[in-house]
């Protein structure tokens, strides 16, 4: 996840349904490169872009591009059950919000068709997700796309928030299953000029070297530290988890200068989990620590010091 002043990407600040349409092809350990068709190769015809994605010339093709790909430590029974069920829906996408509800009724009740006997969800536009059995307790998940839907020649914010979506719910199946969720959200923050990035600043930027499942851990200007693993990779975002919130999942996404004059943009989109998401109190301690240490506001305790919350 190199930042440099031209080649800052993520998942842009647009209306949720723009973000939650998004997706890479995803490989078993965590890390992703999109522009892979149906078929496991690259779009015919077309060229690939550092982003991953075919070049304009195939904007108006109906070749199927294969987004995502991630084997999942659950059985496909219940892989499956968590892309119909709602209540669990909800505790993988997208993000605490007072639509949220109607948004995944809207998306996965109105707009897709399922067949359960093949563990498919199918939209109009081509969209579709896949669940197979892969071995005893695991499950292959694929989702192929059509095209791009806001496809700048940059950023595709469909894509994108696909991307977050499946690995949300990836960690979701394989590590807290049974538990419920919260949010904190913090989108399109400037990610300011190459020489006072916003990721520097917050000690990230370094991380994109690391590979996915390595440890990692940042101080923060307050003294506090978070530590945990790279959870996935891609050119466009890391996924961390934080051991100091009960095994949270971190989300860090850029959208590139191109797309999000003049300097790029970032998302963070935090998923607590645990006492921290099922007690109120821990959980506003939680929003409020993330929040200025995001935004630059007085800190208060820092996740790693032990009266926190």
């Amino acid at each position: 996840m190199t930042q440099g002043p031209d080649d800052d990407v993520t998942v842009e600040d647009t209306d949720q349904r723009g973000d939650r349409e998004g997706a890479q092809h995803t490989d078993d350990a965590g890390r992703t490169a999109g522009g892979a068709d149906a078929d496991g190769g690259a779009d015919p015809g077309t060229d690939a872009d550092d982003t991953g994605h075919a070049d304009d010339a195939a904007q108006g093709s109906a070749a199927e591009r294969l987004l995502v790909e991630m084997v999942l430590a659950a059985p496909a029974d219940v892989a499956w059950a968590a892309l119909r069920d709602p209540d669990t829906i909800r505790r993988w996408f997208g993000w605490d919000d007072d639509g949220l509800g109607a948004e995944i009724h809207e998306i996965f009740a109105e707009q897709a068709t399922a067949d359960d006997d093949a563990r498919t969800l199918t939209w109009s536009d081509g969209d579709r997700i896949t669940v197979q059995e892969e071995a005893p307790g695991q499950s292959r998940l694929r989702l192929v796309r059509r095209g791009h839907g806001a496809w700048d020649g940059v950023h595709d914010v469909i894509d994108e928030g696909w991307i977050t979506f499946t690995q949300q719910l990836r960690f979701l199946l394989e590590r807290h299953r049974d538990d419920e969720r919260r949010t904190v959200l913090a989108a399109g923050l400037d990610l300011g000029a190459d020489d006072d990035a916003l990721l520097d600043r917050l000690g990230l930027r370094s991380l994109g070297d690391d590979a996915v499942g390595s440890r990692y851990s940042v101080t923060r200007p307050d003294g506090s530290t978070i530590t945990g693993e790279v959870f996935f990779q891609t050119d466009l975002q890391i996924g961390l988890t934080v051991e100091e919130e009960d095994d949270a999942l971190l989300v860090v996404s850029r959208t590139p200068p191109a797309s999000a004059p003049p300097h790029g943009t970032v998302t963070f989109l935090l998923s607590l989990f645990g006492e921290t998401a099922t007690d109120e109190e821990r959980r506003a301690a939680a929003e409020q620590r993330w929040r200025s240490w995001w935004d630059g506001s007085p800190a208060g305790d820092g996740p790693g010091d032990p009266d926190a919350g």
